[in-house]
């Protein structure tokens, strides 16, 4: 199973790329929320925000990226939801 000599190991410790995060080992919900705070915050995220006012108006890319904001937010909650649950990362999700 574990081909990768403990020397090799991440310094961060083990990744649980191909099996499902043990109890012992998982993260709070601040810890993990902390890092997914930022990530809509990225230079394109801006860009194409940027385009979408440019091209609809400030109202309507606003509202636009609202509801674009919301369907990802539910799509995004329920898979961080289910991984919750089963301890499984994304790409096992």
């Amino acid at each position: 199973m574990d081909t990768v000599p403990a020397e090799q190991h991440s310094a961060l410790g083990e990744e649980y790329e191909n099996q499902p995060v043990p109890l012992s080992a998982r993260r709070s919900l601040f810890s993990v929320s902390a890092v997914w705070v930022g990530f809509p915050m990225i230079m394109t995220s801006a860009v194409f925000a940027g385009i979408v006012v440019y091209n609809l108006g400030f109202v309507m890319g606003l509202v636009a990226i609202l509801v674009g904001d919301l369907i990802l937010m539910g799509y995004v909650g329920a898979l961080s939801y289910q991984a919750g649950r089963s301890g499984k990362n994304f790409a096992l999700t």
